[in-house]
């Protein structure tokens, strides 16, 4: 094969992988009415999450609370931040409360399985692997 030949196939390759890549789902931005909320932070409206955790996340005067209002998680990730605030922080919930912090995160900020799956991996990964 001549060298402008192979020239040729290698720039067609690396320009058919570039376009691919652009339109990959994992490339693609969320809806700007999505990206807006989580810049702005969400408010946080939940008696119960507001009483037992304003200790260490402080409520602005705009309802938002330190850190808790600009995260977005599964509810199995608001239950392992839940349960690690318990372990390493000293946060009190009897089980009733954390049920209803959780549920209450993954509804109003939870991730849904479409916009997790480009990151799937990392949570899938074993200590094996």
């Amino acid at each position: 094969m001549a060298f402008s030949a192979r020239f040729t196939f290698l720039l067609t390759g690396l320009t058919l992988a570039g376009v691919l890549l652009a339109w990959s789902p994992a490339s693609q931005s969320p809806d700007s009415e999505d990206r807006i909320l989580v810049d702005q932070g969400f408010l946080i409206t939940n008696q119960t999450l507001i009483d037992r955790c304003s200790r260490c996340h402080t409520v602005d005067d705009e309802g938002r609370m330190s850190r808790i209002s600009w995260m977005r998680k599964t509810p199995e990730g608001w239950q392992t931040s839940i349960r690690r605030m318990m372990a390493l922080h000293g946060a009190r919930l009897n089980q009733a409360d954390a049920l209803e912090i959780v549920r209450y995160l993954s509804n109003e900020q939870g991730l849904a399985p479409e916009e997790l799956r480009p990151g799937m991996f990392e949570i899938e990964r074993r200590s094996d692997d």
